[in-house]
């Protein structure tokens, strides 16, 4: 039920850049997790007794790892949000696997690992409330005046509905034109809810009585 005008309609924007640096992000982890693996594999396959808890630490952190990924992509698919980042918190453990793997090695401890590795836990454990501010730095806004919209931090506009002219969308862009000519523009195809966003918008035009144009 479309709520009251004297009240905000928020629509969130899911960024899909966002999506891709976090893939790119897990490629990298996945890599570390790879030659972490083999490291321990091959350790336990010399049979050096001195090293086997290092070794099967290693292979228990990668495998976590893995299957941290396959529980954030089944999530992605179905367009839900986990309540932990559990890739974070997988790639924390490696990086203090990893210390623990040089400090057994150079004979001394390596801090600065074990202190970015907790670091990324904590990040994982709190990476719902992290995700509901990133989501809020990414929205679409309605309020009686208004039309409010927030691309990121620093990126967004705001315009009053009686100085919208008219709306122009397409594929890429849905545009906005006020009287004297001046426009601004959200890019439709950076977003993974394309389509509820364009409906949104659609609507509420409509509501204001503003025109909409569809570019061929």
């Amino acid at each position: 039920m479309r709520k009251p005008m004297h009240e905000r309609d928020i629509l969130h924007l899911d960024d899909v850049r966002l999506a891709r640096a976090k893939a790119i992000q897990t490629v990298q982890h996945a890599v570390v997790a790879l030659t972490m693996a083999a490291s321990g594999y091959t350790a336990l396959s010399r049979g050096d007794g001195s090293h086997r808890w290092i070794a099967i630490l290693e292979i228990a952190a990668a495998a976590a790892l893995f299957v941290s990924i396959a529980i954030a992509r089944r999530h992605y698919v179905r367009g839900s949000h986990a309540r932990f980042g559990w890739i974070e918190i997988a790639s924390g453990t490696l990086l203090i696997v990893e210390g623990l793997t040089k400090q057994h090695h150079a004979g001394r401890w390596l801090r600065a690992s074990y202190v970015s590795g907790f670091v990324v836990i904590m990040i994982g454990v709190f990476e719902a409330r992290l995700s509901s501010h990133r989501r809020g730095r990414r929205s679409l806004e309605a309020t009686e005046d208004r039309l409010r919209v927030r691309l990121g931090p620093f990126q967004g506009f705001h315009l009053p509905w009686t100085e919208i002219q008219r709306a122009t969308r397409d594929e890429k862009r849905y545009t906005f034109e006020n009287q004297d000519g001046k426009k601004k523009s959200i890019r439709l195809n950076r977003l993974r809810n394309k389509e509820a966003a364009i409906a949104w918008l659609d609507s509420h035009l409509t509501e204001k009585e503003i025109p909409i144009e569809t570019a061929s």
